[in-house]
């Protein structure tokens, strides 16, 4: 969201890295985070792999944004990968 609370577009988002993904044994894709289903989500590997934590994931807004706050919707179906602890930053990447 913007600093006045309203909700920043998403057009032009993308998934610059997620440390990792499921995409073999259902869609667990990245870019699920900001897709507007609330039945998909991003979920890290599981089928072949089981990469411990922390999990990193990094967006691309599309051009630079002040951003006021940031909304989640925890997985609707079960209450297995829940995010627990998050950090936000913000220009890890400015100039690249």
């Amino acid at each position: 969201m913007d600093p006045s609370g309203k909700k920043i577009n998403r057009d032009t988002w993308e998934v610059l890295y997620a440390d990792s993904e499921e995409l073999g044994g259902d869609d667990g894709n990245a870019a699920n985070v900001f897709d507007l289903q609330f039945t998909s989500f991003w979920y890290t590997q599981w089928q072949e792999d089981q990469p411990g934590h922390p999990h990193l994931l990094i967006l691309e807004l599309g051009s630079e944004q002040k951003i006021g706050g940031m909304l989640m919707l925890p997985r609707q179906d079960s209450p297995n990968g829940r995010i627990r602890d998050y950090e936000m930053s913000r220009n890890l990447f400015k100039g690249v």
